[in-house]
């Protein structure tokens, strides 16, 4: 399931990537990726 949920938060920054947001928006999503890599890692 981890890889799943992983694949799909990447695929959703991509799209937020493409699209004119600000920074901040951004950056929370990078911030969600990271802890759910460390979530799944564990």
């Amino acid at each position: 399931m981890g890889r799943r949920v992983n694949g799909k938060v990447s695929g959703l920054l991509t799209e937020i990537e493409k699209e004119d947001i600000p920074d901040r928006l951004l950056d929370l999503a990078r911030q969600l990726q990271t802890a759910l890599n460390e979530k799944l890692e564990r």
